[in-house]
């Protein structure tokens, strides 16, 4: 979400400059296009990456009684 209201804001910011008008499909068409699209294209591989580089989250040690059920004494 974060990188789309950024490309919208620049966007606007743009246009405001150059043609001192704000067109509301040309925005939303602009900032999907240079935001959405390579977020989506490229979320996967860099997550298979991250997998390989980054360690294997591990589960929280076991503490307490030693019996599953805590409600059991």
């Amino acid at each position: 979400m974060t990188p789309f209201l950024l490309a919208i804001a620049l966007d606007c910011i743009y246009q405001l400059m150059t043609i001192r008008f704000i067109y509301p499909l040309e925005l939303l068409f602009t900032a999907t296009l240079l935001a959405l699209v390579p977020y989506a294209l490229l979320r996967g591989p860099f997550n298979r990456l991250a997998r390989l580089f980054l360690p294997a989250a591990r589960p929280p040690p076991v503490t307490g009684p030693s019996h599953p059920n805590r409600f059991i004494h």
